[in-house]
């Protein structure tokens, strides 16, 4: 018991530690946002409609090593469009989001979902809980084919597309594991890169 307890202790002190304080602009309108919050937000290309619109700013498709990897002369591509990066201190700028840690559970956790690994990347990824993340997305239908598929017109898993209140329980599970929640995943596009019709 005692062995369990430590275990259990240890697991929750790296938890908190490694998203502490992620994500708290998550529920703000921009409106509400703080002038440096705002300001910071859109360096990053995220503009009022795109903050206020879930994942319609290229950046939010990118990885952690991704965003930080970029240069303002080697803009990157996304299935949105180019995220052209600014000329500045893009750590600063992501600490001011609230969504920087140098591991970068933080930005992958709660603004990219995951969504910007390759399947193979995926294998070695895991959640802030532990969870292996190529096995949460192949509960909800993911496989290698459809994960990596960049012609973004083959078929998607049916998760993907229904509203909250609708996915059964291991889907919900999913869901919360990548960093959803009912609200985020409902005003998402539906599908990996399928917008809402």
């Amino acid at each position: 018991m005692r062995i369990s307890a430590s275990l259990f202790s240890s697991s929750l002190a790296l938890f908190a530690s490694a998203v502490h304080g992620c994500g708290m602009f998550d529920y703000f309108e921009w409106i509400d946002l703080p002038d440096n919050v705002r300001q910071a937000s859109m360096d990053l290309g995220i503009d009022q409609p795109k903050w206020d619109e879930v994942r319609t700013s290229p950046v939010t498709y990118l990885k952690f090593a991704d965003v930080i990897a970029a240069t303002p002369d080697n803009p990157i591509k996304t299935v949105i469009g180019d995220y052209m990066p600014f000329d500045g201190d893009i750590k600063e700028k992501l600490m001011t989001l609230d969504v920087f840690d140098d591991a970068g559970v933080c930005w992958d956790f709660y603004v990219n979902h995951y969504d910007g690994y390759t399947w193979a990347e995926l294998a070695d990824t895991f959640t802030p809980f532990g969870h292996n993340v190529q096995d949460i997305v192949a509960t909800l239908g993911w496989d290698e084919a459809t994960w990596d598929d960049t012609s973004f017109t083959g078929p998607i898993p049916d998760a993907e597309c229904k509203f909250w209140i609708t996915l059964d329980p291991i889907e919900k599970w999913a869901y919360r594991a990548l960093g959803w929640d009912g609200l985020s995943f409902d005003d998402a596009p539906c599908g990996k890169y399928i917008l809402h019709s």
